[in-house]
């Protein structure tokens, strides 16, 4: 099934569980989970067909699920729906302020929001959402261990109650220890927060059944554990910790009443968990699988209304009235945007994951053909960035403005650091070792962490060819994100003073700052222009052979029609059977502790080496 991991419901859910391979493993809390959505409510219908559910479809699944709730005899079930933070940075949905995106996400029925550290890149978006989007959720918006540096208070609240008619739950909202973050914000250390008053007073003095951990950062992340020992002085009552940050599915058991859950990014999972806190007890013949049932649920409508219709038989369509509503303001808005007009048409797909010498390498694109050409016509200068700051593949097709700034959303002024760096003293900065058999020059981008496909900085020179001199000295050009950081280190290693950054101007329009994301634009522009008949399935499907010459008398059409008839009798075959294999999606990770990000998708994989991940 495409619902995967679920472990075995408590005895006392049975009565919620209908005959059915799609059933919810009901319990008396039940966490309807979103998580690092990262501004992708449109979904990805227009590139990966199989996940094509956007928020109107999401809000139209919790209606439908809450109304099933609400229409039980006992009220021993309680359904929430929370979101773990990140909601910015992805698509042009996205701004800074995030003003066409807050008014979307308010009309979904969030019981609680945790902070992400996307929402704290930017002094602007901060100001603005603490005026505009973080009042609109009651005190449900949490951040634990962030506060507003003007005042010294939490930016939302440090926790709240959540009451419903079978549960009451003691909810906090954590970060992990995030030093990016804006000037006009704090982020506390978790390890100094849980010995805060407030904390304990919250966990001796709140009344509460179970506990549930909103916490933005890795499944197994130290960070849980310091927060699970914290409580454990108090309580040995159940607590749920529900995960992100790193864009996977996982699962892990923490001791015999705890749990933690990520359910991956990018809106291409719904995550489900469920738990009795009467079951849920220290001593309790029950496992830790057998307490907290968990789903992974693949973002399709077929999939969500097979799951509607397991649990109630009764329900067989998916969209509710504001649930459409909602999907055509989306849809709205893109089009207000500009985000709908189209670019160019890409002859192929490039891959975020694919190494950089491959041919179809997103990041040999970007760094042996666009970078090179539009930075680097002067000998003398290399260019530097982080493999973290593309976030996307670039699908074969008519590319959209919302299509580029998914590949690369953060669309940031270049700068150039440094003059006269010695390439050796430029790889010491970047932490790259050089091989022994160097002989004068190397391919940096060959230089790989263990385990990686990508090295954690992308390195672009002149010629197209990624080879650096280790004779030469180079000026050195970077993004903004990483313009301090690599500055200092360069300043350090070479033992001179830091320049001040030199913005680099268009050669084009010196009146115009040359900026990543636009860099992507202009490269499509120029050479990936569309037929005036192109679309999607003319680049995809070739065209049809020009017929052979023949004596031949033609064919008759009869056996056409009959083989056209076949033909359309073992696609649709296919169809199936491609819609039945999709339930046997990924895994959950069988050991989270050992492994890193692995999201699978139809062309998707998120792989970002760790070092270079400074944006996730």
């Amino acid at each position: 099934l495409l619902l995967t991991s679920v472990a075995a419901a408590s005895k006392d859910d049975s009565s919620h569980v209908p005959e059915s391979g799609f059933a919810l493993p009901w319990g008396t809390v039940n966490l309807l989970v979103l998580t690092d959505v990262h501004s992708w409510i449109t979904g990805h219908e227009r590139h990966e067909s199989n996940m094509n559910v956007d928020y109107g479809d999401v809000l139209s699944f919790v209606q439908r699920l809450h109304r099933f709730v609400d229409s039980q005899q006992q009220d021993d079930m309680d359904l929430y729906l929370v979101m773990n933070g990140d909601f910015m940075d992805g698509t042009g949905l996205s701004t800074r302020p995030p003003k066409y995106l807050t008014p979307l996400l308010k009309q979904m029925p969030f019981d609680v929001i945790n902070l992400g550290n996307h929402e704290l890149y930017d002094n602007a978006t901060i100001d603005f959402i603490l005026d505009e989007f973080i009042p609109d959720w009651n005190g449900h918006y949490l951040t634990s261990n962030s506060l507003y540096e003007p005042t010294g208070e939490a930016l939302g609240n440090q926790y709240c109650i959540l009451k419903g008619r079978a549960s009451t739950i003691l909810t906090f909202g954590f970060l992990f220890n995030f030093p990016g973050h804006s000037k006009n914000t704090i982020v506390e250390n978790v390890e100094d927060v849980v010995r805060q008053s407030w904390f304990q007073h919250a966990l001796t003095n709140e009344k509460y059944d179970t506990i549930l951990v909103m916490a933005h950062m890795h499944v197994t992340d130290p960070l849980v554990q310091v927060i699970l020992d914290a409580i454990r002085q108090h309580t040995d009552c159940s607590v749920a910790f529900v995960t992100g940050h790193t864009h996977l599915r996982g699962y892990e058991v923490l001791d015999e009443n705890s749990v933690s859950f990520e359910a991956g990014r990018f809106l291409d999972t719904i995550g489900f968990m469920s738990w009795n806190p009467a079951d849920a007890a220290i001593g309790s013949p029950l496992s830790p699988e057998e307490k907290f049932p968990h789903l992974f649920i693949d973002t399709n409508r077929d999939i969500l209304t097979e799951i509607l219709h397991a649990t109630d038989n009764t329900t067989n369509t998916l969209q509710t009235m504001e649930g459409v509503r909602l999907t055509d303001k989306i849809h709205t808005t893109q089009d207000e945007m500009g985000l709908l007009e189209t670019v160019g048409c890409s002859p192929h797909v490039y891959s975020l994951s694919t190494p950089i010498d491959d041919k179809l390498s997103l990041w040999g694109l970007y760094i042996h053909q666009i970078i090179p050409e539009r930075l680097l016509q002067v000998p003398g200068k290399v260019y530097v960035e982080g493999t973290g700051s593309l976030r996307y593949d670039l699908m074969n097709g008519k590319i959209l403005v919302d299509d580029v700034i998914s590949v690369c959303p953060f669309n940031q002024t270049i700068y150039e650091i440094a003059v006269d760096v010695p390439a050796t003293k430029l790889l010491e900065a970047l932490d790259i070792k050089v091989p022994p058999s160097s002989y004068g020059a190397i391919k940096p981008n060959k230089i790989l962490p263990e385990g990686k496909q990508l090295p954690t900085w992308a390195i672009a020179t002149t010629l197209n060819t990624g080879i650096l001199d280790l004779d030469q000295h180079y000026r050195v050009l970077t993004p903004l994100y990483y313009a301090d950081y690599l500055k200092e280190r360069i300043a350090n290693v070479t033992g001179t003073p830091a320049i001040d950054p030199i913005t680099v101007r268009k050669a084009n329009n010196p009146q115009l700052n040359e900026m990543t994301t636009d860099l992507w634009k202009d490269y499509i522009k120029a050479h990936w222009k569309c037929k005036k008949s192109e679309s999607i399935l003319d680049i995809i499907d070739p065209p049809a052979p020009v017929p052979i010459q023949s004596n031949e008398p033609p064919p008759q059409e009869k056996p056409i029609v009959v083989a056209v008839f076949i033909v359309m009798i073992l696609l649709g075959l296919w169809a199936y059977q491609k819609r039945m294999t999709q339930y046997h999606s990924y895994q959950s990770i069988p050991n989270a502790k050992a492994t890193e990000t692995l999201v699978r998708r139809s062309s998707q994989v998120s792989l970002f080496a760790s070092g270079a991940d400074l944006q996730l």
